[in-house]
């Protein structure tokens, strides 16, 4: 119920139900918000892998969709309207977003409803160009995170997903990241590693600031951007480095991840099937399976991964063959209609 008039300060993500307007609200640290709700209608299932690269022509502007509930292949979904690579994207449950990528460090933001796929729509332009940055999401705004321009980044833009327009400013991480991986819940988004760097940053998606400091990854290292989340765990996969500041021989076949709330130094929960494509891949998800696609065969980046492989994010354990994309690809970005930061404010 409301409060009443008494000396209580709510903190950032208190919860109250508003008897006057029959919903759920949480503070933002500003103002009382309501949290959004959908009717799940049970067809949001769709996984979509966009860009990159590979020695085919044209796989920097392909995109392919495959199904999160059964193995399968993947399909043709549509084409990106600007060729990219190691671009970022964010997602809700009608639209994705690919924001930023290469060979250049670009601006540039295009949208696609999820269910129907087809060519990009400009959506706006990133406060700050880049390529090689993270993305993650709640329902209705999205989060692009470090990077490179040419050198990493620690700059943070946001966007609300439904409305188009320019990306602005949201704060900075706490170290800079390039090639970061990134997972979201409903309300916080989780931030980690890097080339060369293990940390792991939290950030409260509907409030603006500096994201904090909770905890290190297992892995000394990044180029793997893109993750799973349960809503309460999240889960990234994979990572490459030099042996010399690494516990791992350049890449590693690691999924590991924390419980998002509480942060901490991260877990291992399984293992990748194909070391030599453990980096520069992308992955995404439902609220239970976690999914990770394509990647370089290093160090013979000439060749580009095809295999898609899920882990039961609930359970954990290795991963295991899922499908195989239409064409592989390295450095590309992934999004989904069901992922784990969906269903919040």
């Amino acid at each position: 119920t409301l409060p009443k008039k008494t000396t209580y300060a709510p903190t950032v993500g208190s919860m109250r139900f508003n008897e006057n307007l029959g919903s759920l609200e949480f503070y933002t640290g500003v103002e009382w918000r309501a949290v959004n709700s959908y009717v799940d209608m049970g067809n949001r299932s769709r996984g979509v892998c966009s860009g990159g690269w590979s020695p085919v022509p044209g796989t920097n502007s392909s995109m392919e969709v495959f199904s999160l509930t059964s193995q399968g292949n993947a399909i043709d979904f549509g084409t990106l309207a600007q060729s990219q690579s190691e671009a970022a994207s964010v997602s809700n449950s009608i639209r994705g977003i690919v924001a930023g990528g290469g060979p250049g460090n670009d601006t540039h933001m295009e949208y696609y409803t999820i269910v129907s796929g087809g060519t990009g729509i400009d959506f706006g332009n990133l406060n700050a160009g880049r390529r090689r940055a993270g993305g993650l999401a709640s329902s209705t705004r999205g989060l692009v995170v470090g990077g490179r321009d040419p050198g990493a980044m620690e700059e943070i833009d946001y966007m609300e997903m439904m409305t188009l327009g320019a990306a602005l400013d949201f704060g900075d991480l706490t170290t800079t990241k390039n090639g970061p991986s990134s997972v979201s819940s409903p309300t916080h988004g989780i931030i980690t590693n890097g080339y060369s760097e293990d940390s792991i940053d939290k950030v409260t998606i509907a409030s603006k600031g500096n994201a904090i400091h909770v905890g290190r990854d297992l892995f000394f290292g990044g180029y793997s951007t893109n993750g799973a989340s349960t809503g309460t765990r999240g889960v990234w996969a994979g990572g490459y480095v030099s042996p010399a500041v690494s516990p791992y021989n350049f890449q590693t076949t690691s999924i590991r991840g924390i419980d998002i709330s509480s942060g901490g130094n991260a877990t291992e929960f399984g293992n990748l099937i194909y070391k030599n494509y453990g980096t520069y891949m992308t992955g995404t998800g439902s609220n239970t399976r976690g999914f990770w696609m394509g990647g370089a065969d290093e160090p013979n980046s000439a060749a580009a991964g095809e295999h898609i492989v899920m882990m039961n994010l609930k359970s954990g354990g290795n991963a295991e063959n899922w499908g195989d994309l239409a064409q592989g690809r390295s450095g590309c970005t992934a999004f989904s209609d069901c992922h784990g930061g969906l269903g919040g404010f």
